[in-house]
């Protein structure tokens, strides 16, 4: 029988962020006074409780009574450049995984920027914290403290980067892993993948679209989420009072990511009718 639901991708499907929307010294106003916000902030065990209590794949999983498998309770740091190639190296490297698929009814991929990922330096079990955006990238090497040998591999590979071919190899992998499992539903969902067409038009209409989650009139999750205010730092407390903090953040909160799991659960009733 299966009865399980895969979820892959960036710090979204994590659920970062919603720590400081629901843990107690975040909310606490002395605590923050003499505090502040350190970013970026340790990721604690605590924290934990948070993500798996609101992000939208638990959500998911449980409308749909389903087992919620979601990568980053195994893998904290992103594995390959996006969720098609998280799932991608998993299925192909990790026999215990490949086993797993056979018990798999769903499978949903967050697609996000594009992300550096080398196997010899971030490594499928590595959780050593090295550069993987371009921003993350560019502070590494610009700290001469940081291994000289990441920044050059990280700098080369920047200085290849060629944005079509990058998700050409992305949308192969997927289609070769729609090909491998007839049997799963593999459900897209574009935090900013059709953003600022990022990717192909041609691409998306002939390969992608039927499987990608709506958000109506807007491109992306990201543009959603940002336009109707259901950003982190809309709603939690460090954020909107006179404490001290190095950035917003703009992860989704609590109700964003119920309103995230509604356009999923919108879909998959839309497939089945």
């Amino acid at each position: 029988m299966r009865n399980i639901a895969i979820f892959a991708g960036g710090s979204i499907t994590m659920g970062l962020g919603l720590e400081l929307e629901f843990r107690p010294k975040y909310n606490d106003h002395d605590w923050l006074k003499e505090n502040g916000l350190k970013q970026p902030l340790p990721r604690d065990e605590e924290d934990k409780i948070y993500w798996r209590k609101y992000r939208y794949s638990k959500l998911v999983s449980d409308k749909l009574g389903l087992v919620e498998f979601n990568i980053h309770d195994k893998h904290e740091y992103q594995i390959g450049g996006n969720a098609m190639d998280t799932l991608w190296y998993l299925n192909r490297d990790v026999e215990k995984f490949a086993n797993l698929m056979k018990d798999v009814k769903y499978v949903f991929l967050e697609i996000g920027f594009i992300r550096w990922w080398d196997k010899n330096i971030h490594g499928i079990n590595n959780d050593n914290r090295f550069p993987s955006t371009v921003d993350e990238i560019v502070k590494f090497v610009s700290d001469p403290k940081n291994d000289f040998e990441v920044s050059s591999v990280a700098l080369e590979w920047l200085s290849k980067l060629d944005e079509n071919k990058f998700w050409e190899e992305s949308f192969e992998r997927f289609k070769k892993l729609k090909e491998m499992n007839p049997e799963i539903k593999f459900v897209i969902i574009p935090w900013s993948v059709n953003r600022d067409n990022v990717l192909l038009t041609k691409t998306i209409d002939e390969l992608l679209k039927k499987d990608m989650v709506s958000f109506g009139e807007y491109n992306s999750m990201m543009d959603y989420i940002n336009e109707n205010k259901l950003n982190i730092c809309d709603v939690a407390k460090v954020f909107n009072g006179e404490y001290e903090y190095a950035y917003k953040d703009l992860h989704p909160c609590a109700e964003g990511h119920r309103q995230i799991a509604d356009r999923i659960l919108k879909f998959i009733e839309n497939e089945n009718k």
